[in-house]
This record gives C-alpha cells, structure tokens and sequence, in this order.
C-alpha cells in the first residue's frame, strides 16, 4: 500500500453514503463514504460539512485508487501540508514517487519504534530508573502522546505465551503484519505509564499501572495508535478512568484459552459465529482496552461483536499509527 496525502475538493454528492472529490494536486477524481470521514459520528455529509465545493485533506492509497481519510477545513489542509512534507510523498508527483519508494528522507517519522533505533533528542532523567532501562540508555519520548493512546507492543525474543498469541492469531485469520503484535496497553498520560492486563506467569496476572520504563529496555519494539473517534481530552481522560476501573482484576486466562481452543483446536477464525464475546468480567490486554473504549466512546472494537485482540487493534481503521521516537539519557 502506496498512502499520499493531497489536497482537493468536492464534487458530486450522490447522498449521505457517497460522494466525489477531485484531487487538485494530481488531477484525480475519487469517491468515498461517510466512514472516512476524520471524527465522523453518524453526521448526514451536509451536517459534517461535505458539500460541492468545500475543500478536504485526503489520505488515499495510491496503489488501489481509494480514500483511507478525509479532514474538512484550513487545519487540514495545513495538516495535509505538514504529512506530505514529513511522509515525502503525496502532492505534486504522488504516483511518480511510488516508483522511488526507497529514497526516503531522512526525518520519516518512526511508526513501529524499534530497539535499534537512533534517539531523536536527549532527556535529563533525575529520579531513579530501572538498572536495564539506564543501561538501555533511551526511554520512549511521549511528547506526542496523549491519554488514551494505544501501545501495541511485541518482544524481539518472544516467549512460549507470545508465540502462542502471534501463531492464534494468525490461525484465526489475521495477515501477519497484524498477528505479530502479540500485548496492547493504554497510555495514560502522564509521561511515564501505561495501564495494561498482563501476566507475571502463565497462571498469574492481573490489570496494573506499568512504567513505559518497562517497555524501555530493548526488549520490546513498541508501536503507538490514536483512536480516530475521541475527539477532545475530556472523552481521553474518560477512556483512561474506564480502564483504571478495572485495576486489580485477575487476567483473564480462562478467556485467553478459549480463544486458543477455538481457533486452533476447533479450527475456528476470528469471524466464526460462535467466536462472538459478550460483555463479562473476562480481562486480557486487548479486550481491557477495548472494553474501557466501549464505555467511554459508545463504539465497539473487534470482529462483529466478537472478540478484540492485538492484530485486529493493528489493522482497524479506528486507529492512526502516531509517530514516536527515543530519547537519550544524558543523565
């Protein structure tokens, strides 16, 4: 998937479920739904703005012709300039740079944040650190954050229960590029913490409050994702209250084997009928997020009503992948 940001505006509506815009920048006409619309929440397109005329910032995959996004108004036309200068790719010349995909510049914003990676600034750390994370020698820059982020989190040398997560998952029906993230937390906000469902050994867990110090260490690589339907920091903070409800609770391993018999012993995929979840007091990682996102956003997360893990909360379009980057610990 070739994605460009360009600029353009509307043409044809058709009627609350479709309409025609022109890319003014690569002379390009495509149609799109109410579903991509950026904030969209039920709006008729005359409601959100989308008349003939109005000008949008349009994220599209080039390879396939088709609309991923559509942001109405001056901030966005100002945000489209800023992801075509930072992504290289989009505006004038859209398709002729899918050919020479590999003369990336250099201050591509990092999406999956890998262990290897340069830092991009220093931090001046006072308080104590674990002894890894100061040996580690770069903690997770947050500045871009915001509460209720999504972590997608895998390990570079993954264990027994990591493995079993990536291979259900990807039994189940997910493309590996989605299966392979195998733990999901929420960013809290402050800096330095995540609220996640996670385990101590495979009969042990339970919902906790982790330092991203943790995650700090060079054991993990760490992927950040912002949900696309919470629109203000009162509905932010409403997501991370959902979730520090559940703080305590035991993780949910009678849930996590159920989905592993399902789908590798019954031979179940994750869109099976009798894969659906209803609400219970089951907790693991993903389900915790998707739970707490419920409650806060009045939407659902996973397949059909069905279950929520890691590689669907990889691939969902509720989300966009936020750029994060190291930074060195200078003292």
């Amino acid at each position: 998937m070739t994605l460009a940001t360009s600029v353009g505006t509307v043409g044809r509506v058709v009627d609350d479920s479709l309409a025609y815009l022109t890319l003014t920048d690569v002379e390009d006409t495509l149609c799109f739904v109410p579903g991509v619309l950026d904030g969209y929440r039920g709006q008729s397109f005359a409601e959100y703005g989308i008349l003939p005329g109005a000008a949008v910032a349009v994220e599209w995959d080039v390879d396939a012709g088709t609309v991923v996004r559509v942001a109405l108004g001056s901030d966005a036309l100002r945000e489209a300039e800023t992801r075509r200068h930072a992504f290289g790719r989009g505006g004038d010349g859209a398709r002729e740079r899918k050919a020479s995909d590999a003369e990336e510049p250099l201050d591509v914003p990092v999406i999956e944040l890998e262990p290897g990676a340069d830092p991009k600034g220093k931090a001046v750390v006072l308080s104590a650190l674990p002894l890894k994370t100061r040996q580690f020698g770069k903690i997770v820059d947050t500045s871009a954050l915001l509460p209720g982020d999504l972590m997608l989190a895998r390990e570079c040398a993954p264990d027994k229960m990591s493995e079993m997560i990536v291979k259900t998952q990807e039994w189940g029906g997910y493309h590996s590029e989605d299966a392979k993230w195998s733990h999901a937390a929420m960013y809290l906000g402050d800096g330095a913490s995540v609220i996640e469902a996670t385990t101590d050994s495979m009969t042990q867990g339970s919902v906790r409050v982790t330092s991203l110090f943790d995650y700090s260490q060079g054991a993990h690589v760490l992927r950040f994702r912002r949900p696309r339907y919470v629109s203000d920091d009162r509905q932010r903070w409403r997501l991370c209250i959902r979730a520090m409800t559940r703080l305590g609770r035991e993780y949910g391993f009678a849930e996590a084997v159920k989905i592993w018999f399902n789908v590798v012993v019954r031979g179940r995929t994750f869109i099976s009928e009798d894969m659906r979840r209803y609400a219970n007091d089951a907790v693991i990682c993903s389900l915790l997020y998707a739970d707490a996102y419920g409650e806060a956003v009045r939407r659902s997360l996973g397949e059909r009503e069905g279950v929520c893990v890691p590689a669907w909360l990889s691939g969902s379009d509720e989300f966009e992948d936020i750029a994060a980057n190291w930074l060195k610990i200078s003292r």
